[in-house]
């Protein structure tokens, strides 16, 4: 699976982190203007009920 270009499996994994780095400081970002336009308060109620029972 590893690109043709690429010789080192390292530099592949690499890219894929900081990818995957860049979209969590996007959904982050994101989120955070979502909360400030919507009035957003978690949790609300949770319907897994494991959940509920790990926050006491």
């Amino acid at each position: 699976m590893t690109p043709p270009h690429n010789t080192d499996p390292r530099d592949s994994g690499r890219e894929a982190l900081e990818q995957l780095w860049v979209l969590g400081q996007r959904l982050a970002q994101a989120w955070r203007d979502l909360s400030v336009m919507l009035p957003i308060h978690l949790p609300v109620e949770p319907e897994n009920p494991a959940l509920a029972e790990t926050e006491g």
